[in-house]
């Protein structure tokens, strides 16, 4: 059975057919290794650029509350402006909310109580809030006009009282420029922070401070509209896990019984967001002990996610951590695509080399079994010489190995023929000598014996011929 199976039939086809195989296994589990490596390279790439870009634009956003800020408390302390003279300070703060297009607050609020806001809205629109001994503890609401001055005056019930507010007791507590806790704004029930800063009479007492809000979700539309990765998420949380802004539609808050709480990240609905906390929270005992970059992956429904983390630190209070998360199939349908593709044309490769070393084997094994049965047959004395016409007639080695066993056979009739007529020859002389002996005349059995030996040594020598 072995011996069956060494066939040339099969040997041949195999030996080209089992190294494709094999250099097709390899150079896909190659391809397969590179393009794993550069997966992680690019996602590494892109986490880096998103981290990047989401740093300077949170930089640049911030810096203007804190400049106008700054300006403010320095053009007080110098007497340059009367916080308590709101008409003016209505005016200079319609002037500066004009510095962004995208819309700004500016306000001030004193140890009084008095409080006045300048709120301009993405459409251009400017309105005014406004508390003073008057309306105390109402807030009054006035829309302005093209040139800041007080138009329509807008019914509100709402009550409020600044110095109660985090802004306010932020900056009494810190007691220079600084960035409040996150907060849900009184006006319009958005999360947020506020810059602001404390004011200060001749004698050193705290008489009021400046803020400007900065609302988180304008964070959240820049995320969403970063381009990462088609399924790539980012979203920033504070030290106790708490979400600040994401590239989803998650709000970072809850609603409990109609009011609005901070929304901890791990309960997110967003089920990248929610297994990326946990991942984080159980790898480490305190989110503020991250101070540096950050890299690690887990499986989220079987797909590796790649995570990148980073600490966003801002040197007027702010503490918090970017986090990208990019899934590696953003990347591996195309590495797939390309395996698939190296490995269809392997496949191809080694089915055409196959067939061709089939073809290419039936060429060499048929006239090799021609030339087998035809041994076969001449051991028998069937054998007939236009069996191997076709084959000798072929000019290549296996056509001179036909012509070379016809020849062979012909040696071998003409020796057989000669062998033949000698023992006839031979047979007709003991015959001869048989009749002489049965007649009784010059019959020696020494001759005879002498002749018998010699037939014997013609037969041996034809037999080795």
């Amino acid at each position: 059975m072995l011996k069956r199976f060494i066939s040339i039939r099969y040997v041949l086809p195999l030996s080209i057919a089992l190294p494709l195989l094999l250099a097709t296994g390899l150079t896909t589990l190659l391809a397969f290794l590179s393009g794993r490596h550069a997966i992680d390279v690019l996602s590494l790439e892109l986490s880096n650029k998103a981290l990047l870009s989401i740093e300077k634009h949170i930089a640049a956003a911030l810096e203007v509350p804190q400049l106008i800020n700054r300006y403010n408390a320095i053009a007080a302390g110098q007497g340059f402006l009367d916080p308590n003279n709101f008409e003016v300070l209505q005016s200079y703060f319609w002037d500066q909310t004009k510095t962004r297009q995208s819309g700004l607050d500016i306000y001030f609020g004193s140890e009084n109580g008095n409080f006045l806001e300048v709120k301009r809205f993405p459409d251009g629109r400017t309105s005014l809030l406004l508390r003073d001994r008057t309306t105390a503890p109402r807030l009054e609401e006035y829309s302005l006009d093209s040139r800041g001055r007080k138009g329509e005056k807008r019914v509100t019930e709402q009550q409020y009282d600044p110095r109660i507010r985090p802004w306010y007791t932020k900056a009494r507590e810190v007691g220079d420029l600084t960035w409040s806790p996150i907060y849900i704004f009184a006006t319009y029930r958005q999360l947020g922070i506020t810059s602001t800063v404390p004011l200060y009479n001749a004698q050193g007492d705290f008489i009021g401070a400046f803020g400007i809000d900065y609302r988180l979700s304008e964070i959240s539309d820049f995320l969403a509209g970063l381009e990462i990765s088609p399924r790539g998420v980012v979203f920033i949380i504070e030290p106790s896990g708490d979400l600040v802004a994401s590239s989803t539609a998650q709000e970072p808050f809850l609603e409990i019984d109609e009011k609005q709480e901070r929304l901890p990240a791990i309960q997110s609905q967003e089920p990248v967001i929610q297994f990326t906390m946990k991942y984080l929270l159980k790898n480490s005992d305190n989110l503020a002990d991250i101070q540096e970059k950050t890299g690690f992956s887990y499986r989220l429904q079987g797909q590796r996610q790649l995570v990148q983390v980073a600490p966003l630190q801002e040197n007027l209070g702010l503490n918090w951590l970017i986090v990208v998360v990019i899934p590696d199939r953003d990347f591996t349908e195309l590495v797939y695509g390309n395996i698939r593709f190296i490995l269809a044309i392997g496949i191809i490769v080694t089915g055409v080399a196959t067939v061709l070393g089939v073809v290419a084997s039936q060429w060499i094994v048929g006239p090799v079994g021609e030339l087998h049965r035809a041994a076969k047959a001449l051991k028998t004395d069937d054998f007939d010489a236009l069996s191997l016409q076709e084959i000798a007639s072929r000019p290549d080695e296996i056509g001179e190995f036909s012509q070379t066993f016809l020849e062979m056979v012909e040696s071998i009739d003409t020796r057989q023929q000669s062998l033949g007529e000698k023992l006839e020859e031979l047979s007709r002389k003991n015959e001869e000598s048989r009749r002489t002996a049965s007649q009784g005349r010059g019959f020696n059995l020494e001759d005879l014996q002498n002749l018998i030996a010699r037939s014997q040594q013609v037969r041996q020598k034809r037999s080795h011929d």
